[in-house]
């Protein structure tokens, strides 16, 4: 017995000396050292932020944790648990490489990963990611942060939140289901980083939060957020503000459908009924049923249960109207970034049947005819009308899309709806966002347009730089898995994305990404070109990123004040 103890002794001093305890407000913390490209990074995996969010607290905003609650320390060695969602599966590694098997799901999943250089500058970089609020996770190996802290000293935190009905449901009044917690959620977690990131070497002063997609609209909604905009000190918003159409939703659509799934699930019809109802639900079954909700006034693109406009614990306030008022944070430092390709994702999985002619079968060669997206005019014209139906477009204005787009410059017919979806769903609202914060926000303001293709990248060629798989190159992914790219390309793609990580880990310290790029104003909305050729110094390329059609998009959008469908209710005053 003696013997087993000594050894048990002996095994948690070699395991405790691997570690690098920090003693934080909560307690101790043991991290994990890391050794990366002969600099250390200490890891400090799976750190709560906040109580589970389980049983009687399902629904509602998240509660500190308990004081002193790492008393007895903390092993930061496992990363943080996925917020529980129903992945799926499709044997082809461009869906599910987002959904890895590896990953634990949970309701008890209030919990962050940090990566920690051996000296930090001070500099933080708090990542959140997107996904729709449906799915996703800071643990994804995507998002990796240990090469940026290696190479940038940067302090890197990927934060977690709840999703889809567990963290974007509302009901009602929304005194029992009050929405947006998922928001809460990443506002505790920005808390809990701006009390405690002094003990790791940063400054809570500088604290840039990044995000991606849905991720960067939460990073804007934090921005019209007074308990959340003192945490910011610049924000990184990739392809995605809160000014996207598929943003947020009016309360109405969102109440909606968490009574449709109430009644699904036999619970009563008072507020109170159904809250201890779904509360009461297996989570499984609840993420299951949710899932089959819709609601005829949401695009698919959008899921059933979004942040909502109107809550009383996160925006306090009608974000609409704060938006027309530019009641937000005036002094931040933006970094704006868009792909070239963003729609090309999305038309394999939303324009697959047979009317749209942009089938995807991950079964056969992926740049085989067969999935080449070959639409021809007629699927051209549907795809127009789907999306004049959206946005509930007059034919006059349906026509003229049309035309405008049937006139794009490329000659296939994917390519034009390439471009039509892309700006309707995401350059031309983001082109929009630079153009409002630039007439007052007082900072730095940089925007980029992102048009190289990875050699990694499982999707067929004609889709471009894609949507989201700038990512890699941004987290340094080819210092990490050497052999997913072309042994012939993957020197030049190592170093750029060298160039790229420290774009990034720049704009977190100084709040310039590099001197000499030139920053976008009211009058001058520019981006700089990221691709192969990239040469800030000597060449750069600057693109203007209001372009023709997106110009035309904004003339026919005017006409509809709600889009068609946001805020249908609202009589609303411009601010001047």
């Amino acid at each position: 017995m003696r013997n087993i103890t000594l050894l048990i002794l002996l095994l948690s001093a070699l395991y405790c000396d691997s570690q690098k305890p920090v003693r934080t407000k909560d307690g101790i913390i043991y991290g994990m050292r890391l050794k990366k490209y002969r600099k250390t990074v200490t890891g400090y995996f799976g750190i709560p932020f906040a109580k589970p969010p389980i049983g009687k607290l399902r629904f509602k905003p998240p509660e500190p944790l308990e004081k002193n609650a790492f008393k007895k320390g903390f092993y930061a060695n496992r990363m943080a648990r996925t917020c529980f969602y129903r992945p799926r599966y499709t044997g082809f590694i461009g869906f599910d490489y987002w959904h890895p098997r590896f990953l634990k799901y949970s309701e008890d999943c209030l919990q962050l990963n940090m990566w920690v250089p051996k000296r930090p500058n001070g500099a933080v970089l708090v990542y959140i990611f997107g996904r729709a609020y449906h799915s996703g996770s800071p643990s994804l190996d995507m998002f990796n942060g240990a090469v940026i802290a290696a190479k940038t000293r940067t302090i890197v935190v990927n934060i977690n939140y709840r999703l889809d009905i567990l963290g974007f449901a509302f009901l009602g009044s929304g005194k029992e289901i009050p929405g947006n917690v998922g928001l809460l959620d990443q506002q505790m977690a920005l808390k809990w980083v701006y009390n405690n990131v002094k003990y790791f070497g940063g400054h809570k002063d500088m604290i840039t939060v990044f995000g991606h997609g849905t991720g960067a609209a939460s990073v804007t909604a934090h921005l019209f957020s007074e308990k959340s905009s003192k945490y910011i000190k610049r924000v990184a918003l990739f392809s995605g503000t809160l000014k996207n159409t598929w943003a947020y939703q009016s309360n109405r659509i969102v109440s909606e459908n968490v009574d449709k799934l109430a009644k699904s699930l036999g619970c009563g019809r008072s507020e109170k009924e159904i809250l201890r109802c779904l509360q009461s639900v297996d989570v499984r079954r609840l993420v299951e049923a949710a899932n089959k909700i819709t609601h005829p006034e949401q695009s698919p693109l959008i899921h059933s249960f979004t942040i909502v406009e109107n809550d009383d614990l996160f925006f306090r306030g009608n974000v609409t109207k704060k938006m027309y008022r530019r009641d937000m944070k005036h002094k931040f430092d933006v970094l704006i970034g868009k792909t070239s390709d963003e729609a090309t994702y999305f038309m394999p999985q939303y324009l697959d049947v047979d009317a749209y002619g942009c089938n995807f079968d991950p079964r056969k060669p992926v740049n085989s005819d067969c999935n080449a997206c070959k639409m021809n005019k007629t699927n051209f014209d549907l795809a127009v009308k789907l999306l004049s139906e959206e946005y509930y477009l007059d034919n006059q204005d349906t026509r003229n899309i049309d035309k405008v787009y049937s006139q794009y410059e490329k000659p296939e017919y994917r390519d034009k709806a390439a471009r039509l979806i892309s700006d309707f769903t995401f350059d031309c609202d983001i082109v929009q966002y630079a153009k409002y914060i630039s007439s007052f926000v007082k900072g730095r303001k940089y925007f980029f347009e992102y048009r190289t293709r990875s050699s990694s990248n499982p999707w067929p060629r004609w889709m471009g730089a894609m949507h989201a798989y700038e990512l890699e190159f941004f987290f340094g992914m080819p210092f990490r898995h050497v052999t997913r790219y072309n042994r012939l390309t993957y020197k030049f793609e190592r170093d750029f994305s060298e160039r790229l990580v420290h774009l990034l880990g720049d704009f977190a310290f100084t709040g310039k990404p590099e001197p000499y790029w030139k920053q976008f104003n009211k009058d001058r909305l520019i981006a700089l070109v990221i691709d192969k050729k990239l040469n800030i110094i000597h060449h750069p390329q600057y693109v203007n990123v209001f372009t023709n059609t997106c110009k035309i998009h904004d003339n026919i959008l005017k006409k509809y004040p709600a889009w068609g469908r946001k805020f249908n209710n609202l009589n609303l005053k411009r601010h001047t």
